[in-house]
């Protein structure tokens, strides 16, 4: 099928504002003095379902079938029938209004057999693993992430699908889109990426960096103090420079043994 994208353009760059807790910092870094630029370069905005209503977007995703949705809630329904603005939706829309499309869901999976080959390129449960995958698929670069929140910090709640969504998140990975996730959030663990596994000494680049500035500055000032004409005076030896004005070794990565 020949797919036009319903905005008729071709964005690189896209805000997704779901509707978990963390759409709150979203709404905080828009309502900025100077608005964030995670926001405001973003080529499109895209929300989902009753996102709709309060979020300023391009695109509106409402996968759980329009008709569907319509018949269950009919002001919401009137809603999405009288909107300005593009709609995906799964399937059931016909007979709707010309901003309402289907997902072209044979096409995608075409792309993904031919292309991608994803082992589990079956497993479809919820919204967002056909918005990462749409993305992926239409050529988005970066995919910014606010309000898919699938454990929440306040109620404890943990919601369905968080696993599915971060398989596409894996596989549109391996065909250039990277999605980037608000540090608020619970979606792939951003809120909790201070910390990493069973090392007692965190080995990631920026943690490392941060041991040897320490060492750098703890050494150093010992070696400067020693020098200084005072202890000169007082007859305390002064402290050699490490060799090669290097820090020693064991003072790179982690705490000398006893």
């Amino acid at each position: 099928m020949d797919w036009q994208h319903p905005t008729h353009r071709k964005p690189q760059t896209v805000a997704l504002v779901s509707l978990g807790p963390s759409r709150e910092s979203y709404v905080a870094q828009a309502l900025a003095r100077d608005p964030d630029p995670l926001i405001v370069d973003c080529e499109e905005i895209w929300t989902v379902n009753r996102g709709a209503l309060p979020v300023r977007h391009d695109l509106v995703w409402v996968m759980d079938n329009i008709q569907g949705e319509a018949d269950a809630y009919p002001r919401y329904g009137a809603e999405l029938w009288r909107h300005d603005r593009p709609i995906i939706t799964s399937d059931n829309c016909y007979g709707w209004p010309s901003h309402v499309h289907a997902y072209p869901f044979a096409a995608i999976w075409d792309w993904l057999a031919r292309e991608v080959r994803p082992s589990h390129g079956d497993w479809w449960h919820n919204s967002l693993a056909y918005i990462v995958t749409y993305a992926g698929w239409i050529g988005v670069q970066e995919l910014r992430v606010w309000g898919a929140d699938y454990q929440h910090h306040r109620s404890g709640k943990t919601e369905d699908g968080h696993a599915n969504v971060a398989y596409w998140v894996g596989a549109m990975e391996r065909v250039g889109l990277r999605v980037s996730v608000d540090a608020d959030s619970t979606f792939l663990g951003a809120s909790a990426r201070d910390w990493i596994y069973g090392y007692r000494e965190d080995p990631r680049p920026a943690a490392t960096a941060r041991r040897r500035e320490f060492w750098r500055r703890a050494l150093t000032g010992r070696i400067d103090r020693a020098k200084s004409p005072l202890d000169r005076v007082a007859g305390t030896p002064v402290a050699p420079e490490p060799p090669g004005g290097h820090l020693p070794p064991q003072a790179a990565d982690a705490c000398p043994p006893p």
